[in-house]
Order: C-alpha cells, then sequence, then structure tokens
C-alpha cells in the first residue's frame, strides 16, 4: 500500500484523467479539495448503479 507521500509523488509524475480497473487495483487520487487519497477496488459491475466499489484512505492536507 503506498503511503501518503508516495502516492502525491506519483500523481505529480503519473497522472491520468481515466483508467480501467478490476477487483485488487489500487489507484492514487487527488480530491476536488486537494486532498490525496488511495483507492483499493474491491469490486466492479457493468450495471449503472452499482459501478465500482473501493475502499478509501484519505490523509488530511499537510500544512507547511
Amino acid at each position: 500500500m503506498p503511503t501518503r507521500q508516495e502516492c502525491s509523488d506519483l500523481i505529480s509524475t503519473q497522472s491520468v484523467s481515466r483508467m480501467e480497473v478490476k477487483k485488487g487495483t489500487i489507484v492514487c487520487v487527488r480530491t476536488h479539495g486537494g486532498r490525496i487519497a488511495v483507492l483499493t477496488v474491491t469490486s466492479t459491475s457493468n450495471n449503472f448503479n452499482t459501478g465500482v466499489m473501493a475502499q478509501a484512505t484519505v490523509w488530511s492536507e499537510i500544512s507547511d
């Protein structure tokens, strides 16, 4: 599992706006509020109502 700093570095250097995922995929994201999070996909579905389910860890912002 990546740390907050590892996710931040990955987002800064390798970010994409879309990606295909499957169960077990781990994704680092930046929220609209600027916080860093890591998602672990727990299930996927072709059903519009259920889509993708994930376990999320969202870190607090770091103050300078």
